[in-house]
């Protein structure tokens, strides 16, 4: 700023001088101390922080909407996921039937064919035993019952694995 020196002096005798003679001297302060410059480093400063606050923000704000887009997709996911499930369970359901049902085919098809028939092989067997005169006629009954019980074997495991699954693979085994 502009300051004012007031000068006085002292001659030999040691008398002190009335008159006032005044020194003006304009002290310039350097640029970073002038108001013109903290108010626009102020000013910078400020929009600097505010920059900052934006682009922050709109940083957080596209991460949420991505937070929100993921959490939307583990929720489809897992609502595909459940449903997925629950269509497992009822196939499996399904299968089991389907299990249950053979076995109670393949009970039936021993109880009611080969049951029989085995059981007419051993009476045959003993009554050959018991009386041998007539053993020719039964031995000829025996083995068309024991024919009959190897093609009944036969298609009953045919029945249970076809051969053609295992030559063409399951499609081409349904379709033929």
């Amino acid at each position: 700023g502009t300051h004012e020196l007031a000068i006085r002096g002292r001659n030999h005798q040691g008398v002190w001088s009335v008159a006032n003679p005044t020194l003006r001297i304009e002290v310039v302060p350097p640029f970073w101390m002038t108001w013109w410059f903290r108010s626009s480093m102020l000013l910078a400063i400020v929009a600097v922080v505010v920059t900052a606050h934006r682009v922050r923000v709109n940083a957080v704000k596209r991460r949420n909407r991505e937070l929100i887009r993921l959490h939307d997709q583990r929720e489809k996911a897992r609502d595909e996921l459940a449903r997925t499930y629950e269509r497992l369970r009822h196939l499996t359901r399904r299968l089991e039937a389907a299990k249950e049902e053979e076995r109670r085919h393949i009970a039936r098809e021993l109880h009611d064919e080969l049951g029989p028939a085995l059981t007419a092989v051993i009476i045959n067997l003993h009554l050959i035993r018991e009386n041998p005169a007539k053993a020719d006629a039964r031995v000829l009954d025996t083995i068309e019952i024991a024919d009959r019980l190897v093609d009944q074997v036969r298609d009953l495991s045919l029945d249970l694995r076809p051969p053609l699954l295992d030559e063409l693979g399951l499609v081409p085994a349904l379709r033929g």
